[in-house]
């Protein structure tokens, strides 16, 4: 019998498929909730870091403009009530966004002075984690942090309230002192010594290092920076005066550096044959193996052509030397000084000398501008500020021409002369004009420069007469003299050896020499030649300098500049009495003596002479009548000047390279030099612009090393800085977080 469905039946079907559609209906509203709230949720993400990252940004504009101003200036007065405000960029950097540009804020805030322990310096620790690959490690430098607060608002596009983001970032300015390092070259440094070296303290190259040895070590005890790369080669092979005929590169001869762990290791595996350098050991090193001699272009050359290194080696260093070995691969930026701009070298050799020498003013007279109007003012009032003329005690004047000394001193608060001074001491300074008896074959006035008088550098001496030096003479001993005379009531002192007018609060630890008619050089670099000739043959000569003069804590020790070069007879700021121990905390290269203070010498190209150098027997060849005084000489300064660099317009001569940057005149065979200072090479030199070569001297035993004055944070007055930044700190802040810091800016 067939059965029809009830009505009961069909309702209650028609019940549960009603049920089904509401839940399915309920269940694709609720995906389509979800899919619309999912999609708000990341419109909404996107836009709060996109407002994130504008803030971000923006901190990081702020940071630019924070490190051209440091750059370019030496004070800087930012914050609330400082002259120096920071910028937005302009609205049109925020297009394609959905940045609100009406509400975007920078500010700088309070500038902070950071200091280790007591004193006005930083300490920048190799013990702290956060300093392991600082380029300044295990330097004193002065450190000023600059907070910099942003905030950025992005649109809600109809999705919720429009994002605001807030951030602060902190950047580290540190003035680093140049006498901080115990090499500093601002180009390209060479270094081949024969005898083992050791390079006690930091060395920071603003180009490539070029590094060897000629058969034994060369040991690099501290960190070392290079803004370029590292190379385990000559420079040129053009220049003939460079190294032993036939001496090969290739050879084992140990260069090492120090590593994380206080060990010496060589850039040479033996376990390859190869000199793990910026190139990782692909130079070929064929004899006298040059980097100029590479050809890039080649197959096993092309792909490191750019930037003449291999990626791998930042690396590799890293692991090989923990961090103590830094280059262009590793992010290391150039120091300048304030004002002063990079130095470049001419490399075009057919139309004159193009170099960017910039950093020479800092040892040419003062020329304040007065054309406030220029467009130049305000960088060449900077670079004023950063010249050792115009921060002089006691500024000498001399006029080669008639020989007429004027002295004044000076400051840099004030644009002129604050006094003119009067008389000095009978012998404190002397003006010992050039003369030669060609009858008697000797020099009766100034002395002769043999290396400047070899123009061509070369076994076969050259008695050029017209190299014959002029010399300011500066008795060192009465100077001092002089200066415990200034220290004393003016009723108590001694006329006949004080300076008239020179009181202690013209004092600034700085003696200035301005031999009139030098080259200058302007804010581009370029260096015009001399106005006056007789300026070219004109040097200043330090005599009886064993003591120093020093007076009160702000400017302890003694800064001597000049525009010429500068001669050093005998001790200079040192006894005489050697310490010859390997231990690097009792040598003479490294520890000062009781009661030291620092020193520096300052000027185109430094000589050192031995305490018999006798003037009237200047004019015969050094291997027959200029031998060196018997015993050791020691000399505790810095010593900052210029170099001849190599194949300079392509003469295809040498620099020398670091290990002959004092200049020697003598037969210094079987004696020791012992020098405890800083070797700075800041530009090229403009007046003993001969280059380096074997015909006029002997080597003396090198002993050079970084004063541990200066290790502790002590430099001589007048000290240039360069400048370095590094970023300490970025977060993000809440409104509260950031209303309250900027309030206490006094924003």
């Amino acid at each position: 019998m067939k059965t029809v469905p009830s009505l009961r039946a069909k309702g209650s079907a028609l019940v549960i498929v009603m049920i089904f559609g509401v839940v399915l209906c309920l269940l694709a509203g609720s995906i389509i909730a979800y899919v619309v709230s999912e999609r708000r949720l990341n419109h909404r993400t996107e836009r709060l870091q996109e407002s994130r990252l504008a803030a971000e940004a923006l901190t990081e504009y702020g940071v630019a403009q924070i490190r051209q101003k440091f750059s370019a200036r030496s004070n800087i007065t930012l914050g609330a009530s400082g002259t120096d405000s920071i910028v937005l960029p302009s609205s049109t950097f925020w297009t394609g966004g959905n940045v609100q540009t009406a509400s975007l804020e920078l500010k700088a805030g309070t500038v902070t002075t950071v200091v280790t322990g007591s004193g006005s310096m930083y300490y920048v620790d190799p013990s702290d984690p956060a300093n392991q690959r600082d380029p300044n490690i295990g330097k004193w430098v002065l450190r000023r942090d600059v907070p910099i607060l942003a905030r950025a608002t992005v649109d809600g596009d109809g999705v919720g309230a429009p994002i605001t983001s807030y951030a602060l970032q902190r950047l580290a300015v540190r003035a680093v002192p140049l006498f901080a390092h115990a090499i500093f070259y601002n180009m390209d440094m060479e270094l081949f010594p024969g005898p083992e070296m050791h390079i006690l303290g930091p060395v920071h190259v603003n180009g490539n290092m070029f590094v060897s040895s000629q058969g034994n070590s060369t040991n690099f005890e501290d960190s070392v920076t290079v803004t370029g790369n590292i190379y385990h080669a000559w420079k040129s092979n053009k220049a003939t005066a460079q190294g032993t005929s036939g001496e090969s590169l290739g050879a084992s001869s140990p260069v090492k550096f120090m590593s994380a762990s206080g060990t010496l290791v060589s850039m040479y595996e033996s376990s390859t044959g190869k000199w793990m350098d910026s190139m990782m050991g692909r130079m070929p090193y064929v004899g006298n193996q040059s980097l100029s001699s590479v050809d890039w272009t080649s197959t096993a050359f092309a792909p490191f052509a750019t930037n003449k290194s291999d990626p791998a080696f930042g690396p590799y260093a890293s692991g090989r030397w923990g961090g103590k070995v830094l280059t262009a691969e590793h992010g290391v930026m150039p120091y300048d000084p304030p004002a002063i701009g990079a130095y470049h070298e001419d490399t075009d050799t057919g139309t004159g000398d193009n170099s960017v020498n910039s950093g020479r003013q800092i040892i040419e007279p003062s020329n304040w501008p007065t054309d406030t109007s220029a467009s130049d003012y305000q960088q060449r009032f900077e670079v004023e500020k950063t010249k050792y003329a115009n921060d002089a005690g006691i500024y000498i004047k001399v006029n080669p021409t008639t020989g007429v000394i004027t002295a004044t001193s000076r400051s840099k608060n004030s644009t002129t002369p604050t006094k003119t001074l009067g008389a000095f001491p009978t012998g404190l300074v002397k003006w010992n004009a050039y003369s030669y008896n060609s009858t008697t074959k000797e020099v009766t006035g100034g002395m002769y420069d043999a290396r400047r008088g070899d123009a061509t550098a070369d076994a076969t001496f050259n008695k050029n007469i017209a190299r014959g030096i002029s010399l300011v003479d500066i008795d060192v001993a009465k100077l001092k003299t002089a200066v415990t005379e200034m220290a004393k009531p003016a009723a108590s002192r001694d006329s006949t050896k004080a300076i008239s007018g020179l009181e202690p609060g013209d004092w600034t630890g700085i003696v200035y020499v301005e031999v009139v008619g030098g080259p200058t050089t302007d804010v581009n670099g370029a260096t015009t030649a001399a106005t006056v000739a007789a300026t070219n043959l004109a040097g200043v000569r330090l005599l009886n300098g064993s003591s120093i003069p020093s007076y009160g804590t702000a400017n302890e020790g003694l800064t001597v500049a000049t525009n010429v070069p500068l001669y050093v007879k005998g001790h200079y700021n040192a006894d005489g009495t050697i310490n010859t121990s390997t231990d690097p905390n009792l040598s003479s290269a490294v520890k000062a003596e009781t009661n030291e203070t620092p020193a520096a010498l300052v000027s185109d190209a430094i000589t050192i002479l031995s305490p018999g150098f006798v003037d009237k027997d200047s004019f015969t060849n050094y291997s027959s009548g200029r031998p060196a005084a018997s015993g050791a000489v020691e000399i505790s300064a810095a010593m900052l000047m210029g170099i001849t660099p190599t194949d300079k317009n392509g003469n295809a001569r040498s620099s020398g390279g670091a290990h002959n940057f004092p200049r020697f005149l003598e037969d210094w065979s079987g004696k020791g030099v012992w020098i405890r200072g800083s070797l700075v090479a800041l530009f090229e030199t403009r007046i003993a612009t001969e280059s380096w070569g074997t015909g006029y001297y002997s080597p003396p035993n090198r002993n050079w090393g970084f004063n541990s004055l200066f290790k502790s944070g002590r430099f001589p007055p007048g000290t240039p800085k360069v400048m370095s930044f590094k970023r300490t700190e970025y977060r993000s802040l809440t409104k509260t977080e950031y209303d309250t810091l900027k309030t206490s800016y006094g924003w």
